[in-house]
């Protein structure tokens, strides 16, 4: 049995709700969205804890957490909005969305032809990342009999890998900037093979291959040129390609493991300088970075380094 002096103290301790009202860009009230309240609780955690529908004039209730917390639109057709990041309390409870700019998208190969009636696989961010405003990881829509398909609603800005099933070995990573007035905006893409990168990885005296070993491309990107010479340098990113196969499933190319002679072989996009980390070295990590062409096959030898 709960002390009645333990629920007066629980009581007066306990916050207040938070509570608000969803308008769009003419201050009218939205019924029907869903808000999600999330906190961090470590550096790299991310925990939703609360989440609430917006009623018939556009007010929400929800549980208040303790410090710091994140306010964002978990889903609503058409609806986006910046995220109220880190915050204490949301000022006078207003909660601004916008209609979503509509990208109408012609797809086209390699080779400029249209792609009428094909599945389109759109990836974004990568394996266990956190992808925000409720978009999916990994998605399949399909193009019309034009060649044409609707970028699904999701979030201010869209970064997708696309890739035509039936396609495989073309794949392009492209931006969709989605915060508008409910525009439909017409684009045209066209794919990009993707090149291959093979070798072999040998100790530091180039004779013995190294057996099982993680081998990842990455991009490489200029921080800084400092005018007289030095320039920094610094990943961007993964540069594999995903896969979404025949079967359904998605299978992401992250890195390639070394057999039994050394040798690995990946694809790779080719947007951005490319270069490889292992776990004994980098490689061609800097102003060194390959430049590799759509549909080219490139292959390399890399000497690790000795390991103090």
């Amino acid at each position: 049995m709960i002390h009645p002096i333990s629920a007066l103290i629980g009581f007066l301790l306990a916050l207040p709700p938070l509570t608000g009202q969803v308008l769009d860009e003419k201050n009218r009230p939205v019924a029907g969205v869903v808000l999600v309240v999330t906190v961090r609780p470590a550096p790299d955690i991310f925990q939703n804890v609360g989440s609430v529908t917006t009623d018939a004039e556009g007010r929400y209730s929800v549980e208040r957490p303790s410090g710091e917390f994140t306010l964002s639109l978990r889903w609503a057709d058409g609806w986006i909005m910046r995220p109220h990041r880190e915050l204490r309390e949301i000022p006078e409870g207003i909660v601004r969305i916008h209609r979503q700019t509509r990208h109408d998208v012609l797809l086209l190969d390699e080779r400029g032809r249209l792609l009428p009636n094909v599945k389109v696989a759109l990836t974004s961010g990568s394996p266990g990342g956190c992808v925000p405003f409720g978009v999916p990881l990994n998605l399949v829509v399909q193009t019309d009999a034009r060649g044409h398909f609707m970028l699904p609603a999701g979030c201010p800005e869209s970064s997708f890998y696309v890739q035509a099933i039936g396609h495989e070995d073309a794949v392009t990573r492209v931006s969709f900037p989605c915060m508008g007035d409910g525009a439909t905006v017409s684009t045209s893409l066209r794919l990009k093979p993707c090149a291959t990168l093979s070798g072999v990885l040998l100790d530091a005296e180039g004779k013995t291959p190294l057996v099982g070993a993680l081998v990842t491309a990455l991009t490489v990107q200029t921080l800084r040129d400092e005018g007289n010479g030095e320039v920094s340098y610094n990943s961007g990113g993964s540069a594999l390609a995903p896969i979404y196969t025949k079967e359904g499933d998605w299978k992401w190319n992250q890195s390639a493991t070394t057999d039994e002679r050394g040798r690995f072989s990946m694809r790779v996009l080719t947007d951005a300088p490319v270069g490889i980390s292992t776990p004994v070295c980098d490689f061609r990590m800097g102003k060194d970075a390959m430049r590799l062409q759509p549909g080219e096959h490139r292959k390399v030898r890399i000497v690790s380094k000795v390991i103090p």
